[in-house]
């Protein structure tokens, strides 16, 4: 490949079309950056002297060819081809006088300026021109040597390396550099101007960033169009300062959008450091030097104390030392319970304990941390601080240090790099971790709720991220946390267990994840329990005293803690009992009160962190199985403070030697469905009940019981989604096209399908294979379901920096056994498969698909310009966007308009809402509107218009004060939230949506 895409550039008559032409094939699929590398490698000598020579004649057409090849599209990866380039003939520059003087004329054009990770620097050319002893004779303009000065102070570097190579450059040039002092006044007026210009723009870069449809800051993930830079009135002079900030601007006509566009991506994707406010920067090296003050720990220092010689402690150190691999061996064990009776196991364990505390708490952490880059300041980071090279943002905190002494100097004047700060001193220090893990492992002798604390504490400690050397965040160690959980593991109490199930919230790494449940495991045989036993046991109250609620008498005051609506509120009230809208300032002048608050402030945090896990425990049970005894049951779920608060708004089913019948709370009793109260019955089995158990009219029932004591489920239960095999899912036998052909966010549906179990690998544009499907085990039933997920078959389908393919295709469904040994075996009939375990499944599929699809996202439409000059695959993606968005109506729309039919009626302005089948229809006083229930696309009547209407938050506000009569359905609320607001359209103040309104509306 490579020789032919060299003989092919070869047929061009001269450098820049024959430059262009390698470019070209080196962007087809399977070239890139090492093809075109190769393609050079392949010229000989003297056709990369030509190359150079007439660098000044092809340079300005080529470098536009490269920023705009292929759909106009703005892109770094062309324009690295030209960086390549230079690598491969900047030695040119040693070879003569006249060509070193063509490389100062390239350096003052800003052609060595570039942003590509092995850039070779003008500095390093510079350095060995002066070694070579040139001297340029006669000496340049002088105009020419400030320019190429100018262009080195915008290259990232120290000031001893700006130094010396701007004593480079005027040795060369046979001129003597003016003094350091004179060159520092003259770029401090400079950086002031700059700094001015600095923050004017960062304050409307701000509100540009903030503007973004989807909410996320980096620049480097959405394009400005023209319309959206000047709503927000960017400031004057812009374009001048754009221009400024590279040097070297395309020199063909483009259209304004792409003006702009390709002004951001170059402005916001270089390292341009110097428009970093001195406010910004000197409150961050305050905050840090303010925390070093309080905290001398220095990097690389221990934060245990090490132990005296010839000291008890000393030969506990010793045995730690000799601790090899992931968890410990039947020797080491021995050696340790031998050396903890010659020393005492009660002193031994004092000691352990003693010194294990000596690790910094994961509350010290937080803090130094946020010394380290300010309290919610690393999305800030990421913007203020564009990603250097070309590397990963999330390695933006690493690499500043790299980077403060030349800010330092440009900021505030200093001339050497013994200013700059030291990265954070958190990283666990080796003999820390030595000793930690070995000193984990010997407290698994002592089974007691000191140690399961002490041991949780250091997993949390140990389990905090901080920034890492060279991939950015990283936790401190993983080896101890490891340690940790393997004594909790053995020690196998309940409380250890309640440990275990903490830590494994606090943290998303899958292999600590498969380290816990196999702990869990442990602590079972331990326990004598099934793990799921266990963790019901281990359900922590949080401080409630009963089911979801708490209340504490603080002198003349009443503090509550309940949970509503999916998630704990704290509220204050009189002794009478008159709700206040904050906490009363006697309560915060009282300290045990604020000992009290506190506590429940945190009880909060750990209640909110705890039911999402319980409603998936829940949900799981359709699947697993799981069903209780009815003491297990009440103990376990109804009467539990906690769980309560989830049983209690659920309907449950009774199974015993009678006729199951189905059961839910009314608020003060058990009661069936014909309204009896339930007596505790002999023998009875508990399981959560699901509609397919029930007739039609049975559930309708419970749907009424629901709403007339307007009881929100947790989890759509009594309004399930239901998927009964179809007749096309029986004429294909054994797999289901019902989701196939769906456009998904592959991040957005691995992170759901992960959440509900399912087994999910990245696809990657790669050669190798990555075709796995997606898939679950159900051993319960002893099979597995799996969905097929494909790669886009394009030629430039959109992939991230790792090459993983932003977008995914869905597949076909299908169930299959398995094997005694947990294997996949053959495909099986649908038609045998459970009507439960299939219509779960099938919910979970089409969960991810709902979530995930680009047909869901309201923005899509107005994908700028990749949407006016689509490629291929952007053209599939409009066609099945446009499609999906007016699709006949699937079972979650159905299931939407049964809930819009019961509730409608009950809001202001009813008689301006109506259902269709498919779509909420709206009259409004300036349009009407059709909301679709899938989607929640809107169309506009009778026009057929889109109005793009983007949610604000996480949930529809405006949704907030109407009784749904279950949570989790986002888009219901979105749809609600939409409809209201259409309903009263004149009251609309946002000038986006009235302009479209205004133009589509008739």
């Amino acid at each position: 490949m490579f020789k032919a895409l060299f003989n092919l550039a070869a047929k061009a008559s001269n450098p820049g079309a024959r430059l262009k032409a390698m470019i070209a094939e080196a962007r087809k699929p399977g070239g890139g950056e090492f093809a075109m590398h190769q393609a050079l490698t392949a010229l000989s000598d003297l056709e990369k002297a030509v190359l150079y020579d007439t660098l000044e004649s092809w340079w300005d057409d080529v470098r536009t060819f490269a920023l705009t090849y292929e759909g106009r599209e703005i892109t770094n990866s062309p324009e690295n081809h030209l960086h390549q380039v230079l690598n491969h003939i900047s030695h040119f520059a040693y070879t003569s006088p006249d060509r070193a003087l063509l490389f100062l004329r390239a350096v003052a054009a800003g052609l060595f300026i570039g942003s590509y990770y092995y850039d070779t620097g003008a500095e390093q050319i510079l350095e060995r021109l002066a070694q070579s002893g040139l001297v340029l004779d006669p000496p340049p303009d002088r105009g020419l040597i400030e320019a190429c000065e100018a262009s080195l102070a915008l290259r990232p570097q120290t000031m001893a390396q700006y130094l010396s190579a701007r004593a480079n450059l005027y040795q060369i040039a046979g001129l003597a550099a003016p003094a350091p002092a004179e060159d520092l006044a003259a770029l401090d007026a400079i950086m002031v101007e700059a700094l001015t210009w600095g923050r004017t723009l960062e304050a409307w870069r701000d509100r540009l960033l903030t503007s973004t449809p989807d909410g996320r800051p980096p620049i480097e993930f959405w394009k400005p169009t023209v319309a959206q830079v000047m709503a927000l009135n960017p400031p004057d002079g812009i374009e001048a300062l754009m221009a400024a900030t590279f040097k070297h601007p395309p020199s063909l006509p483009l259209e304004p959008e792409l003006v702009v566009q390709w002004r951001f991506q170059r402005y916001f994707g270089d390292a341009r450091y110097r428009l970093i406010t001195v406010d910004w920067f000197q409150e961050r090296a305050q905050a840090w030097q303010a925390w070093k003050a309080a905290n001398p720990l220095e990097a690389g220092e221990p934060e245990l104390a090490l132990p005296m010689s010839g000291s008890d402690l000393e030969r506990l150190w010793l045995l730690a030392e000799a601790a090899q691999g992931a968890r410990p061996s039947g020797k080491w064990l021995k050696a340790a319970e031998a050396l903890a009776g010659e020393i005492g196991r009660d002193r031994t364990r004092t000691l352990l304990l003693e010194t294990l505390a000596g690790l910094r708490t994961p509350q010290h952490l937080r803090k130094a941390l946020a010394a380290w880059r300010l309290p919610s300041e690393y999305e800030a980071l990421r913007r203020r601080v564009p990603p250097a090279v070309g590397s990963h943002p999330a390695s933006v905190l690493t690499r500043i240090a790299y980077y403060e002494a030349y800010m330092f100097w440009l900021l505030d004047g200093r001339t050497t790099t013994e200013g700059s700060l030291p990265p954070p001193p958190l990283q666990l220090a080796d003999t820390d971790t030595t000793f930690a893990k070995g000193a984990a492992w010997m407290l698994a002798a002592w089974p007691d709720d000191e140690v399961v604390d002490a041991l949780e504490r250091a997993a949390q400690s140990v389990l905090t991220k901080v920034p890492g050397e060279y991939y950015g965040p990283r936790y401190r160690s993983l080896a101890v946390a490891n340690a940790c959980v393997w004594s909790l593991g053995q020690i196998g109490s309940v409380r250890a267990v309640v440990a275990l199930g903490r830590i494994k919230r606090a943290v998303r790494d899958e292999r600590l994840a498969a380290q816990i449940d196999k702990a869990m495991s442990e602590a079972a045989q331990v326990a004598g329990l099934p793990v799921v036993d266990l963790e019901e046991l281990a359900t922590p109250t949080c401080g409630l005293e009963e089911p979801g609620r708490v209340e504490h008498v603080l002198g003349d005051h009443v503090v509550s803690l309940k949970v509503e609506g999916g998630r704990a509120r704290l509220g204050f009230a009189t002794a009478a009992g008159k709700p206040l809208k904050s906490q009363p300032a006697a309560l915060k002048g009282d300290e045990a009160a604020a000992e009290e608050i506190k506590a429940l402030k945190q009880a909060v945090v750990e209640i909110d962190k705890t039911l999402p896990l319980l409603k998936q425990r829940l949900e799981d049970s359709y699947l697993s199985g799981r069903n209780w005894s009815w003491d297990d049951w009440r103990s376990r779920w109804l009467d539990h403070p906690l769980a309560g608060a989830l049983a209690r708004r659920l309907v449950w089913r009774l199974e015993s030697a009678g006729e199951p019948r189905q059961v839910a709370w009314d608020g003060e009793a058990l009661r069936d469905g014909h309204g009896a109260i339930v007596a505790e019955p002999p023998d009875t089995r508990v399981r959560l009940w699901h509609p397919l158990m029930s007739q039609d009219d049975e559930i309708a029932h419970w749907r009424g019981f629901l709403m007339d004591r307007r009881i929100v489920q947790p989890f759509a239960q009594a309004h399930r989604q239901l998927y009964p095999l179809t007749p096309a899912e029986r004429e294909t036998e054994v797999y289901s096209n019902r989701f196939a052909g769906h456009i998904l966010r592959q991040h957005q549906y691995m992170t759901l399908a992960k959440s509900r179990g399912w087994s999910a690998r990245h696809k990657i544009w790669a050669d190798t294979p990555n075709d796995d499907p997606t898939y679950k085990p159900l051993p319960a039933h002893g099979l597995y379901a799996q969905w097929w997920i494909t790669s886009p078959q394009d030629d430039e389908p959109p992939v991230t920096d790792s090459q993983a393919f932003v977008y995914v295709h869905s597949d076909r469904v299908l169930f299959g056994r398995l094997t005694e040994t947990g294997q996949r075996a053959d495909e099986i009939a649908l038609e045998t498969i459970d009507p439960l375990v299939f219509s779960e499944i099938m919910r979970e599929v089409d969960l991810c698909v709902a979530v995930a699809s680009i047909g869901n996202d309201p923005t899509w439409a107005d994908g700028g310009r990749d949407a006016a000059a689509p490629n291929d695959w952007r053209r599939r993606a409009d066609d099945y966007w446009t499609t999906h968005a007016n699709a006949p109506p699937d079972v979650g729309s159905k299931v939407r308009a049964e809930v819009l039919a019961q509730i409608l009626p009950s809001l202001a302005f009813a008689d301006r809402f109506s259902l269709d089948g498919q779509a909420l229809r709206v009259q409004g006083k300036l349009s009407a509107y059709r909301i679709h229930l899938g989607s929640g696309n809107i169309m506009m009547d009778p026009s057929g218009r889109y109005l793009c209407i983007v949610p604000a938050g996480p949930a529809a506000s405006a949704a907030d004060d109407v009784y749904l009569p279950f949570e989790g359905d986002r888009m219901l609320s979105i749809i609600l939230s939409k409809a209201l607001m259409l309903a009263r359209d004149d009251k609309i103040t946002d000038e986006s949506i009235v302009a479209q309104i205004r133009a589509g509306g008739s």
